[in-house]
């Protein structure tokens, strides 16, 4: 690789150690640093942070974390960032302390204020500064699932410095062609509310934005693995809302170039689409199906979603949308236990989208039939175990207990096999 490279954020532990990973791994020349005046990790409220002063061993602040709240360092990705901090350097720095010790050719900042000490700190000892230096901010939100993605397109950018015979010249050129690269084309992902079938899972979206963008609105492409989930999401990857025009809608629903954003589109896709009575999508059952008819059918569809929706899980596993293959991996081993406690409780008679942590089961509705109940229950035991050895391979290392004896051994090499076990077609699970 050419240049030196300095990834910096506030505290040199997610956004500029995520770089780092990445960087060192693809063999560039790379340092990593924060500017703040202490090091700040979540603690068990906004008010009680862990604070650390900078050069303090990440493999200390592990340690210390593990004995406090294993279970809560865990479940917020505190833990296993640590560990991953831990095997790329010894303790986090401080770049108005380290950074001197070399002279980079690039730095990178992920945050505003971050850019701006970084640069007022090279303007007040520019008598070490030989040659010149590129500062590039990227705006990355403190949290594991943006840095892993402002990582990846770091990667791009550098990538794309990288292969120019002068940055010095051609600058202006890779930063037009990185932001029209990142501008006309958005992978998306939205994480399955609470309170639906669709929780803990992830649903990914290809966002194309014409060249008449804003004047007319974006088209979006689902990534349905084949899989129909809801009745405004197609296999084939359409999305019907009124929103992007692919349905009709009264004037205060559809596109406002003066108004509608892209944000727009992805919280109505999340709370319109993906709600916790999908069956009444579908135009017209609102009317058709009233009281308990409606309510048997909704439930009915509700289950066949969740399985549906376990099946996308592992699809989305095997096979992670490039550059958000960290993001995958971590969501779900973060998640693991989580999806597997709700199926056992939907196995046990809860209602899907209640999930019941250590409380009384609900009972489900009288209407549903012990005959789809016995199928659904069927259906969910061999996903969770499919699903163990998913999460297993995965690096989810607490999930044998959930495993149902009907159907006790299972490799992860065998769980490809396992998927379509079932097919569910019609509202109805049926076993192939």
């Amino acid at each position: 690789m050419k240049f030196r490279y300095a990834m910096v954020c506030s505290s040199n532990q997610n956004r500029s150690m995520e770089a780092h990973f990445l960087f060192k791994r693809q063999g560039f020349d790379v340092s990593s640093y924060g500017t703040g005046t202490h090091v700040k990790l979540p603690g068990p409220s906004l008010r009680e942070p862990n604070v650390y002063e900078f050069g303090t061993p990440y493999k200390y602040m592990l340690d210390e974390l593990r004995r406090k709240d294993p279970e809560l360092y865990k479940r917020n990705g505190i833990l296993p960032m640590l560990k991953r901090n831990a095997a790329v350097k010894l303790a986090p720095q401080r770049w108005q302390e380290n950074a001197a010790d070399g002279i980079f050719d690039v730095v990178i900042t992920f945050e505003e204020k971050v850019f701006d000490m970084v640069v007022e700190d090279l303007h007040n000892r520019d008598h070490v500064l030989l040659k010149t230096v590129l500062i590039v901010n990227l705006e990355v939100k403190d949290n594991h699932e943006e840095a892993a993605i402002g990582a990846r397109q770091t990667l791009d950018f550098c990538q794309e410095i990288e292969a120019v015979e002068s940055w010095e010249e051609s600058i202006d050129d890779v930063i037009a062609s990185f932001e029209k690269q990142h501008r006309r084309k958005l992978l998306a992902v939205i994480v399955g509310p609470l309170g639906t079938p669709y929780h803990d899972g992830l649903f990914f979206f290809d966002c194309f934005f014409p060249a008449k963008y804003p004047a007319v609105p974006p088209q979006v492409h689902y990534h349905s693995g084949g899989l129909r989930l809801n009745p405004n999401l197609y296999n084939s990857g359409k999305v019907c809302l009124s929103l992007l025009g692919t349905w009709h809608g009264k004037n205060c629903e559809n596109w406002n170039p003066a108004k509608s954003t892209m944000l727009q589109v992805l919280v109505s896709i999340q709370a319109l689409i993906l709600n916790e009575k999908p069956f009444f999508n579908e135009p017209g059952y609102a009317e058709s199906y009233r009281a308990d008819e409606g309510q048997r059918r909704s439930k009915d569809y509700n289950d066949n979603t969740f399985v549906l929706s376990l099946k996308t899980m592992m699809y989305t596993l095997r096979k992670p949308p490039k550059l958000f293959e960290e993001f995958v991996a971590g969501h779900f081993r973060l998640r693991a236990r989580n999806i597997l406690t709700a199926c056992r409780s939907y196995a046990e008679g809860g209602p899907v989208g209640e999930v019941l942590h250590n409380a009384a089961q609900s009972s489900r509705n009288a209407s549903v039939s012990a005959k789809n109940q016995k199928e659904f229950q069927s259906a969910v035991n061999r996903m969770m175990n499919t699903l163990i050895a998913f999460f297993t391979k995965n690096g989810s290392t607490d999930c044998e207990e959930f495993r149902s004896p009907e159907i006790y051994n299972i490799t992860p090499a065998a769980a490809t096999a396992n998927l379509e076990v079932f097919n569910i077609e019609n509202n109805n699970i049926t076993q192939v």
